[in-house]
């Protein structure tokens, strides 16, 4: 069964926005926000040429239309939002800074908080379901407990 075009854009963005944290992007958050996103398509162009190599470490096929603009929207929208987001996202956490979570789980709940606050096109339930998914696919043991409870708190506070 082929994924929904959303849920195709919702992986590459996790995966890009991780890049970040790995070094996997040709680019900088602080290059792409400085540029006014004018970088972003190009950046996101090499991210899916790589990652869409036989010898890539993340395995992802080539993005369709749909699934090519929803995944700028959120990277582009989050990227904007970024410390909106992060203090948003701190008010359920148990830690002073939100770098002291995984870089995995982090980004799973930026992603999930940015779509949840700011994007009404999908139901709420779907967000989180999907953010779950990526949590237990990419992120370690408790990953995908641990995301649920921040984001079943924020999903209570955004309603």
């Amino acid at each position: 069964m082929e994924k929904n075009p959303k849920s195709i854009a919702r992986e590459y963005a996790f995966c890009f926005l991780y890049g970040f944290e790995t070094g996997w992007n040709s680019i900088s958050k602080e290059e792409l926000k400085e540029s006014n996103f004018r970088q972003l398509e190009k950046a996101v162009v090499e991210f899916e040429t790589a990652v869409t190599q036989p010898d890539s470490e993340i395995k992802l096929s080539k993005l369709n239309v749909a699934s090519q603009s929803y995944c700028r929207t959120l990277l582009k929208g989050l990227l904007e939002r970024e410390d909106e987001l992060q203090a948003l996202l701190l008010k359920h956490l148990k830690v002073p800074n939100i770098k002291k979570i995984s870089g995995i789980d982090r980004t799973v709940l930026m992603l999930a908080a940015y779509e949840l606050k700011h994007l009404e096109d999908t139901p709420k339930k779907v967000v989180i379901s999907e953010a779950l998914n990526l949590a237990s696919k990419y992120g370690g043991d408790g990953s995908s407990s641990f995301v649920n409870g921040v984001l079943d708190k924020l999903h209570k506070e955004l309603c």
